[in-house]
């Protein structure tokens, strides 16, 4: 019996395949990659990255009824537009179309729409496409009735797939839509029809369909010109915040007749997805922490467990609480939030549940999380790290950087008194310079002379000279106080070190310290590695529009800044790995967004699964490195949503890091 259905299955999986394949798909050329996109430090050159780059060397497709006869396809076929673009594009030149001028009478809708990939003609999907210019040989209402039928198919509630969000337009008629989608939807009685077809952009033009897409959208009109901002849509573009344990998902509302976002803070709706539209629901509490922070801070200490490790609670990554307190304390788990999260169906009253997980918290749960947790392995709740953590005054804003600098061997506690919140000098700087850069090559650096430096021979001082942190020669001045932007060029000089003495690099990057209002502060010789140390984030401003070049440093601020260069080579510009590197990997099955290969989907976002789609070749920037819900299972980068800059997370193996040539 089992024999049978395996044998049924395999048969049914090789009639798909034959289905699939019933017709002639143009298949991407083969492409051997350079040893540099795989092993165990894979990037892309910018050279590499640029070739396969979704947004360089956009194209537009023209459809013609023409065009489809002498590609073989029958005129009658009811899937010519599919099939003209399975049998005439490949997937990486179907990633570079951004507009399609379909000049042909009864299209086939589902290959412009269809994103679910369980749909027939999902694979051929154009997923960067941008403009969508329709002929008068289309019947415009004909057309928007079957792009109702497909999308309604897949009731996605956040993508950015093409024709799912204002970065998509539809260019049509005017004749046929003389009020644009306003004349549709004014007496409208379908409110699934107007969520459907207010998620992209509608606007007309007039004349030739060519020369209007020659102008551009500069020769369209979108008729509507008085705004009724009470329609919801749940798209992507519309998300005014993701949903956390502080507030579930908010969106903007959206004007009724055209679908134009009113991006107003002070009037937002959440919604509550069914099997039809979404429906409103009123907002409250929602108990959804996401632990996936490793803070080494003294809220967050448990103890030392039986390996002489220090042990830690995780830590929310959206209020900042450990789990301990999410859970057990009356400042966050309090009584609004245990009506919300368990009030129904709970036998006894708030006050004696807060009693017994109170004590289960301070008993059980806190040595399970003591021996569950160890330096190779986090325990569900907690994770252990070397007996190593500073002894030093240190302000609560600088304690995990500080923390995690001295597990990772960067400071020499000889070096700097009990007061890291005081100046820093130049040699105690250059001590940490120098560490940072024999840690990240794993070689130590030999030193110069005693005789180099009248003032000092100081062995940090000497390697500082040695890689070419600090000045070979003359006065050293241990003792002189470093300002900020003094700072930021040892920690520059110290990765510029590494990159020349490893194979670790960097990402190609674009200076934007004319943002600050004190940028004129900057000197010469210091804009060059503070422009580094700000744009990747190594170095904080001292305000909003402030970087403060030229006020005193302190010692946690500068550890701070060692810190966070450690992970340096982390953060930058990564590309969407393409369909042409599937031999190079593997995608699991329940990835569903990117099932044909060529795109990638924001992961577990930590707070709502937003779906934003990366066609392959398209690039983000990641902030900082891989996090998980433990060390050992760290498989996300973050990065920001680019309609509301939140932090949201990709999975790390669907990407590949940009490095400067």
């Amino acid at each position: 019996m089992k024999k049978t259905a395996f044998r049924i299955f395999i048969l049914t999986g090789m009639a798909i395949l034959a289905l699939q394949n019933s017709f002639a798909q143009k298949r991407s050329p083969a492409y051997v990659w350079p040893e540099n996109t795989t092993g165990d430090y894979p990037y892309y050159t910018q050279a590499q990255a640029d070739f396969l780059c979704s947004d360089i060397k956009q194209t537009t497709l023209v459809i013609t009824e023409e065009k489809i006869k002498k590609a073989g396809i029958n005129s009658d076929s009811k899937e010519r537009i599919s099939r003209y673009l399975n049998e005439t594009t490949t997937p990486e030149e179907r990633g570079r179309i951004k507009t399609i001028i379909l000049d042909v009478a009864n299209p086939d809708v589902e290959p412009l729409f269809a994103y679910d990939y369980k749909m027939n003609w999902a694979h051929v999907y154009p997923r960067n496409l941008k403009n969508l210019w329709l002929s008068p040989k289309v019947d415009i209402k004909k057309f928007l009735k079957e792009v109702i039928d497909v999308k309604a198919k897949s009731m996605f509630a956040s993508t950015n797939a093409p024709m799912n969000s204002w970065d998509c337009t539809l260019y049509v008629p005017e004749n046929q839509l003389p009020k644009g989608m306003r004349g549709i939807f004014e007496n409208s009685d379908d409110p699934l029809s107007v969520y459907l077809l207010l998620r992209f952009k509608t606007k007309t033009y007039s004349g030739d369909v060519y020369a209007a897409a020659k102008l551009g959208d500069k020769a369209t009109k979108l008729h509507c010109n008085n705004h009724i901002y009470d329609e919801r849509l749940a798209t992507i573009d519309k998300i005014y915040k993701k949903s956390t344990c502080k507030n579930m998902i908010k969106y903007y509302y959206s004007c009724k007749f055209c679908g134009k976002c009113e991006y107003n803070p002070n009037h937002t709706f959440t919604y509550e997805f069914s099997e039809d539209k979404p429906e409103p629901i009123e907002d409250g509490k929602f108990y959804g922490h996401h632990f996936i922070d490793h803070k080494i801070t003294k809220e967050n200490f448990i103890g030392i467990n039986s390996r002489g490790e220090r042990v830690y609670w995780k830590s929310c990554s959206q209020c900042g609480n450990n789990i301990k307190d999410c859970n057990s304390s009356p400042k966050v788990f309090n009584r609004a939030t245990f009506d919300f999260a368990l009030g129904t169906g709970m036998d006894g009253t708030y006050e004696q549940y807060m009693e017994i997980i109170t004590k289960q918290w301070n008993t059980v749960y806190k040595d399970e999380a003591l021996e569950n947790a160890s330096l190779e392995f986090d325990g569900p709740n907690s994770f252990a790290v070397l007996d190593k953590v500073a002894k030093a005054k240190v302000s609560g804003k600088a304690e995990n950087d500080v923390n995690w600098a001295f597990q990772n061997g960067l400071i020499d506690e000889k070096v700097f008194g009990n007061d890291y919140t005081a100046k820093i000098t130049k040699l105690q700087c250059a001590s940490l310079a120098v560490n940072l850069a024999e840690k990240l090559t794993g070689k130590e650096i030999m030193p110069v002379s005693k005789l180099a430096f009248p003032d000092t021979e100081n062995i940090y001082a000497r390697k500082a000279a040695a890689a070419r942190i600090a000045k070979p020669s003359g006065a050293f001045n241990p003792n002189a106080v470093l300002s900020r932007q003094q700072m930021a060029t040892y920690f520059y000089r110290a990765l510029q070190y590494v990159k020349r003495n490893s194979r670790i690099k960097y990402t190609p990057y674009t200076p934007k310290l004319e943002k600050y209002s004190d940028n004129a502060q900057i000197a010469k010789w210091a804009r060059e590695p503070l422009g580094f140390m700000d744009t990747l984030g190594l170095i904080e401003k001292t305000s909003k529009k402030t970087i403060s070049p030229e006020a005193p440093c302190t010692i946690e601020t500068a550890i701070a800044t060692a810190s966070k260069s450690f992970y340096a080579d982390k953060i930058g510009w990564y590309q969407a790995r393409t369909v042409v590197e599937a031999d190079a990997r593997f995608y699991s099955s329940n990835r569903t967004a990117q099932h044909f290969l060529d795109c990638a989907v924001s992961g577990n976002d930590w707070g709502g699964w937003l779906r934003y789609v990366y066609t392959g070749g398209t690039r983000i920037w990641v902030t900082g490195p891989r996090v998980g819900s433990s060390r050992n299972y760290a498989i996300h980068y973050p990065t920001k949503n680019p309609y509301n800059g939140e932090t949201i997370y990709v999975i790390a193996e669907d990407f590949l890091p940009i490095k400067a040539d």
